[in-house]
C-alpha cells in the first residue's frame, strides 16, 4: 500500500510532535511553517503527568530532560520583596504551579526538529493557503510551493489557527475569553536568581521574573484582568502599549523589568483563551493542540495536552495503512 502523504501546518510544538511520529511510522511528511527559520524563543512550557511517558516513546525523553531550565520552585513575594509563601517543585508529584519538567518552547521545538529532520520535509517561509477536500483526496495550495495532493491535512497552527478558520469559521465562534490576558519576555537576571521563580501581586495584575538559561537571563511574566479584546492579536506595538498601560505603576521591581520590553528579543502577549469546536476534524483534515483544543495558559497543560494529542493522532492515522512489523512496536 502507498505511503501515507500528509503536510502539517505548523512547525512550533504541536506540528513536531505528529510529524516525528508519522515519520516514525513510514509516512510521508511536510511541515510547512510560514516563518522563515525554526523559532527559537518564546516562553517556558510545561511538560506534565502523561506527556512525559509520551516523550520517553517518542525517544525524546533524555534530550528534554538535558535542555529543561532548573527551577526548584516558586516564591510569593510582597512590593519590598519578603517572601510570603513559597512551593517547591518537588511537590504534588512534579505536576504543580512549577513543574517537573519546564523547557523554553524554542527548545523543545529545536529538539523534535533535530529528531525529524533526517525523516520530515521542512518547508519554512511558506504556508498553506487553501484546502479541498476532494473525498479520497485533499488538494493543497501553498503561498509558495506547487499546489499538492495529500491524503490527509493537519492543521497545527496555534491558538489562531488560520486552517481552523477555513474549517469551522471565524475564530471569534470558537475562542473563549477566560478575562486574562498573559505576556513573557526575556530580561536580564537583574536580582540573581537561582533556579527559582518569583511572583509580585497586586488587585487585577501579576508581574514576576523566573531564571532561565543556566540563571544568565530571565524570563519575565505579566498578567493581567480585562474584558474581551479589542486589538489586532497580529499588532505587536498595541500588544506592548498594553501591557505597559496595564502595569503601570506596579510595585516591586515592575518598572525594571517592563524598561526592558521594547528591546527584548522576543516577547509573547495574548488572551488566556480557551477553543471549544464542536468536532476536531472534517473529513481529511485534522486539527491536533492549541488549534483544536487550547484550555488556555492558565491550565499549564497546552505542550501537555499538544503531545498526547500528536500520539494519538499518529497512531490513528498510522492505523489507516499498513505499516513495518517494526513501527507497529512503537506505542507499546
Amino acid at each position: 500500500m502507498a505511503r501515507l502523504k500528509v503536510p502539517i501546518s505548523g512547525a512550533t510544538i504541536a506540528g513536531p510532535a505528529p510529524a516525528l511520529w508519522l515519520a516514525k511510522y513510514g509516512a510521508d511528511v511536510t511541515v510547512v511553517e510560514r516563518w522563515p527559520e525554526l523559532r527559537t524563543g518564546g516562553q517556558l512550557v510545561d511538560l506534565r503527568g502523561v506527556s512525559r511517558e509520551a516523550l520517553r516513546r517518542m525517544g525524546v525523553d533524555t534530550q528534554v530532560r538535558a535542555e529543561r531550565e532548573g527551577n526548584f520552585g516558586l516564591s510569593f513575594l510582597d512590593g519590598q520583596g519578603r517572601t510570603k509563601g513559597a512551593l517547591r517543585a518537588d511537590q504534588f508529584g512534579g505536576d504543580g504551579p512549577v513543574a517537573e519538567i519546564e523547557i523554553l518552547r524554542g527548545t523543545l521545538s529545536r529538539v523534535l526538529h533535530d529528531q525529524s529532520r533526517d525523516r520530515v520535509d521542512h518547508r519554512f517561509g511558506d504556508r498553506i493557503t487553501s484546502t479541498r477536500d476532494a473525498g479520497t483526496r485533499v488538494n493543497v495550495e501553498f503561498a509558495s510551493a506547487p499546489a499538492e495532493s495529500f491524503d490527509v491535512v493537519v492543521g497545527a497552527d496555534g491558538l489562531h489557527s488560520e486552517l481552523r478558520e477555513t474549517l469551522f469559521g471565524p475564530e471569534s465562534n470558537h475562542l473563549h475569553h477566560l478575562g486574562t490576558y498573559i505576556s513573557f519576555w526575556t530580561a536580564r537576571d537583574h536580582i540573581g536568581l537561582q533556579d527559582w521563580t518569583v511572583a509580585y501581586n497586586e488587585p487585577g495584575r501579576t508581574i514576576g521574573m523566573r531564571s532561565i538559561l543556566g540563571n544568565t537571563k530571565a524570563m519575565a511574566f505579566f498578567s493581567f484582568r480585562a474584558g474581551q479584546p479589542s486589538y489586532d492579536w497580529r499588532d505587536t506595538d498595541a500588544q506592548m502599549r498594553i501591557v505597559k498601560a496595564h502595569a503601570s505603576g506596579m510595585g516591586w521591581e515592575a518598572a525594571a523589568l517592563l524598561s526592558q520590553l521594547d528591546t527584548a528579543p522576543d516577547s509573547y502577549f495574548d488572551t488566556c483563551s480557551q477553543v471549544r469546536l464542536p468536532k476536531w476534524s472534517a473529513g481529511r483534515i485534522g486539527l491536533p493542540g492549541d488549534a483544536a483544543y487550547s484550555a488556555s495558559p492558565l491550565s499549564g497543560h497546552g505542550a501537555t495536552i499538544a503531545k498526547v494529542g500528536a500520539y494519538v493522532l499518529a497512531g490513528e492515522l498510522a492505523g489507516t495503512r499498513s505499516t513495518p512489523a517494526v513501527d507497529r512496536d512503537l506505542h507499546a
